[in-house]
């Protein structure tokens, strides 16, 4: 903890020297973020949005900081505006596919996992993902092709062989 609270330290006078640095509340939100303060963290990450609310890297920051809270509605509209702002961004993707699948949009899901396909064809998360979005969607051949896309390239994933045996 002790690190942590020195770069926020460090943090805090060089925000009061320069108020309108982005990089340094959105460094600010991740550290809060690492050390579990999930609320100062969407703060932070909510006073970098008011310097640049085009910014797709915040909204997932503060997405994060709602999913940690038990806020998925609120977290969900904040993936869906960082992918809005930024579609090819991984982690925002990535973020909302876990979630769609989590609230059954196997269709919102899929797109998300495909996109992030689309830049890494080895993410074998994401192409779990995409099965089980498939399979969410009664597709199990689908399914059943993308866990051997993963199983080929390591036969002991432990999701997709779960999954696969489901």
């Amino acid at each position: 903890a002790g690190r942590h609270d020195e770069a926020v330290a460090s943090l805090r006078r060089l925000l009061f020297e320069d108020p309108k640095n982005t990089t340094a509340y959105k460094t600010l939100a991740r550290i809060y973020f690492a050390m579990g303060n999930f609320k100062m963290s969407q703060m932070a990450s909510g006073n970098a949005l008011a310097l640049d609310d085009q910014d797709a890297d915040i909204h997932n920051n503060i997405g994060l900081a709602f999913l940690k809270q038990g806020k998925e509605a609120e977290a969900i509209v904040a993936f869906k505006k960082a992918v809005e702002l930024d579609e090819k961004n991984i982690e925002a993707n990535m973020n909302l596919g876990l979630i769609a699948v989590r609230s059954a949009d196997y269709a919102l899901a899929g797109s998300s996992f495909q996109t992030v396909l689309e830049q890494q064809p080895g993410n074998a998360e994401a192409r779990v993902g995409l099965a089980v979005a498939y399979r969410g969607a009664l597709e199990t051949e689908a399914a059943m092709a993308e866990y051997e896309k993963v199983l080929a390239n390591d036969k002991c994933n432990e999701a997709a062989l779960i999954n696969k045996a489901l």
